[in-house]
């Protein structure tokens, strides 16, 4: 059974998305995900990050952060980098 995580968008709408991986870092102490609503968009899957304070999907602010996330992202979907890409929030 995959996972779902539901996120309440600016104007007020739920959507649902599938979370496709979720990892915590030793050196943030924070524990992050990456999650997709998996519709292709022009032929590419949009990939989303962030990380969990107090129950909520946060975006990913920090530099060292977003690189991070971006090695986990890159490093799993290795060779597929034609079909997705990844949105900066």
């Amino acid at each position: 059974m995959k996972k779902k995580l539901t996120i309440t968008l600016p104007d007020g709408k739920e959507k649902e998305y599938t979370i496709l991986v979720s990892f915590e870092s030793v050196n943030t102490d924070k524990k992050y995900i990456v999650y997709s609503d998996l519709s292709p968009k022009n032929k590419e899957i949009e990939i989303y990050s962030g990380y969990y304070e107090d129950g909520e999907v946060l975006p990913i602010d920090t530099e060292p952060e977003k690189e991070l996330a971006n090695t986990i992202i890159d490093t799993i979907f290795y060779g597929a980098q034609e079909k997705y890409k990844i949105v900066e929030e």
